[in-house]
């Protein structure tokens, strides 16, 4: 985790891409002062034992060099074995052989133009002639003091300053400073989103916004006309980045004005898994995920990195033992090389955009390199496996994969939980996490005739569940393959047919007792009838599967593959391919157990059934192995009754 801490209340510029200099609706959110080093002491004690601190930077939104004694902040830091950043304006330097004593690791120094009259529409208020100064004396410092801080310059690059870049390159790179250089963007996220969707806005915006706007040379609406049509699920700026105010407070995230409405609260006060909770379940996570808002942010090669050793740190918070840095990575998963080339896609073609309107000649994203997008191969969860992963608590695989009898022991031991109908759901009929979610009443079609005990149903997936950060929203399934109507067998029929009548009858019981019951519709309900949080249908899974003494593997990968278990039946992979309702290559089918005769049924309803198994101790009707065909007095009587 990185920590931005703006250690004073203000800026002595007024950026107009930066909320100090365009955030016009409550200018009192920034807080006048500067933060001693006790609170910061404070704050650095409680993050090295809650989580590992990947670095702190001392800024955020305000003027770091504006604090008297910001050396000694720097030092503390550094004393404690941290990486420490700064990223300044540089309109002043106070103390630059102090500040260079302390010795940060790394020192940023943002720039928009050489020329004043070009440096002043990005920075105003600033001064380029006593920034180059300060770059002078600040080089020396470093040098007179043998300080190893990486010197940075960098260049916000506008539509209309680019012929000014590689002036400041040739005047920087001999002061010994690193010169990089990206494309500006507009801040804070509420004024994209109030541009996004005028209706519902979160700021004001002026006409110097739509100036400033304009000189971008990724246009808003060009990048959300791209990013929106991606679904995020996911944003590094709450899962990789905390940001404290000056006076200790946790803001939601370090791309969002620090305003009272997106305040979680003090930092101090509040345990990070508390924290992280409250930022993803906030109010503006929702429509900045729906815009794709978090893709325009984590672009090209530093994001990539921040990727890579995100992905790490999950890994190895997984691996670990402690059951508290497992918990601080609770609902996160790494990003992988498909969804990275995804990402990096999406940039390609918005950049792109950019270049066939000739505001810029040059797309950085075809360039960025990555690891190769490969699937991870399936693995099978043997004995063997078994007894070397509670030895060392190491996973083979990504995707690990149960035998049929260990997804059958999941399901004994799940058939009494709430969500066991869910459960039994997503194995037999091989639907993703989000579908069940989104499960509705009028896309199912269920019938038990009792003079003969024979059960039919049928579920069209239409609808799914999708996570937006914390946010839920409603939406197609993932792809249009995935919008099928899926035959059931008669024991997930009778299971859900009983489901539903479990479901009214909590409904009346809710009434009665003068709560309300909030009709969604949906199949599978909390117990107030409200949609069901995908992360806590995973999370249940995991507790579940855990108390079994069970391997891992996630909820998804239950869906994934009857490949070996259909293949043993005699049945056609391209049957099998067509069951998981996804998978263009066969390849991508794992191993699951799924009822054959409904994967056949599914297809071809005039099908023969080539078999029928054993069964299990508790679940009606799921069939554990292939076997030979099961004798009447073993088959499972089925339980629906009217309530």
């Amino acid at each position: 985790m990185a920590f931005y801490i703006d250690v004073f209340g203000y800026c002595n510029l007024r950026c107009p891409s930066c909320p100090v200099g365009n955030w016009t609706d409550d200018p009192a959110v920034f807080h006048h002062g500067l933060m001693t080093s006790e609170l910061l002491n404070a704050i650095l004690d409680k993050a090295t034992k809650e989580c590992r601190v990947r670095s702190v930077g001392l800024f955020n939104w305000t003027e770091p060099l504006l604090h008297p004694k910001i050396h000694e902040l720097v030092s503390l830091v550094r004393s404690r074995g941290l990486h420490c950043g700064i990223s300044s304006n540089l309109n002043m330097l106070r103390s630059p052989d102090l500040l260079m004593q302390a010795n940060p690791d790394w020192m940023r120094v943002s720039v928009s133009g050489f020329t004043q009259d070009t440096y002043v529409r990005g920075h105003k208020g600033g001064n380029i002639e006593k920034v180059k100064a300060n770059m002078r004396r600040l080089a020396e410092a470093k040098r007179e003091t043998g300080a190893t801080t990486d010197l940075e310059l960098y260049f916000h690059k506008y539509v209309d300053n680019e012929h000014e870049e590689e002036m400041m390159r040739e005047y920087a790179e001999p002061l010994g400073y690193r010169f990089t250089s990206g494309w500006a963007y507009m801040m804070p996220i509420e004024k994209t989103l109030t541009y996004a969707n005028p209706q519902e806005p979160h700021a004001t915006l002026t006409d110097e916004d739509h100036a400033i706007m304009g000189r971008l040379a990724l246009k808003v609406d060009q990048a959300l006309a791209v990013s929106s049509k991606h679904k995020v699920t996911s944003c590094s700026l709450q899962d990789n980045f905390v940001s404290i105010d000056v006076n200790g407070n946790a803001s939601l995230c370090c791309g969002c004005m620090a305003s009272e409405e997106n305040t979680i609260g003090s930092y101090l006060s509040m345990p990070i898994e508390q924290l992280q909770s409250a930022r993803r379940s906030h109010a503006l996570c929702g429509p900045c995920m729906k815009h794709g808002l978090p893709v325009i942010a984590d672009y090209l090669d530093p994001a990539f990195d921040q990727i890579a050793e995100h992905n790490d740190e999950i890994v190895a918070a997984r691996a670990s033992k402690n059951p508290e840095r497992r918990e601080a990575i609770k609902y996160q998963r790494p990003v992988g090389p498909s969804s990275m080339h995804r990402i990096r896609e999406t940039l390609r073609n918005a950049v792109n955009d950019a270049i066939r309107e000739e505001l810029i000649t040059f797309n950085a994203a075809k360039w960025v390199k990555m690891p190769p997008a490969q699937r991870p191969k399936a693995v099978v969860w043997t004995p063997e496996r078994v007894e070397h992963w509670q030895r060392t608590g190491q996973v083979p695989s990504p995707v690990m994969v149960w035998t049929p009898e260990q997804a059958g022991r999941f399901l004994d031991h799940t058939v009494h939980d709430r969500l066991y109908p869910l459960f039994h759901l997503v194995a037999h009929c091989g639907l993703r996490r989000g579908e069940a979610c989104g499960l509705r009443w009028i896309d199912t079609d269920l019938s038990l005739d009792r003079d003969t005990g024979t059960a039919m149903g049928t579920i069209h997936v239409l609808n799914q569940i999708v996570q937006l950060g914390w946010a839920t929203d409603q939406s197609t399934p993932k792809t249009d393959e995935s919008m099928a109507t899926v035959a059931l067998d008669p024991a997930t029929t009778v299971e859900l047919l009983e489901h539903r009548a479990r479901q009214d009858s909590e409904r009346r019981i809710v009434i009665s007792s003068g709560d309300i019951w909030t009709e969604t519709g949906m199949v599978f309900t909390d117990t107030d009838g409200s949609e069901l949080h995908p992360a806590a249908v995973t999370s249940r899974s995991r507790v579940l599967l855990t108390q079994a003494g069970l391997p891992p593997i996630r909820l998804h990968d239950r869906r994934h593959g009857a490949g070996t278990t259909a293949k043993a039946a005699g049945v056609d992979v391209k049957v099998v391919q067509a069951m998981l309702l996804c998978h263009a290559n066969i390849t991508h089918v794992f191993i699951l157990a799924i009822p054959i005769n409904w994967v056949i049924s599914r297809i071809d309803e005039n099908a023969p059934v080539p078999y029928r198994s054993s069964p299990c101790r508790n679940p009606p009707g799921y069939l554990c192995q292939i076997a030979q065909p099961r004798p009447p007095s073993l088959v499972p009587p089925y339980r629906f009754e009217t309530v």
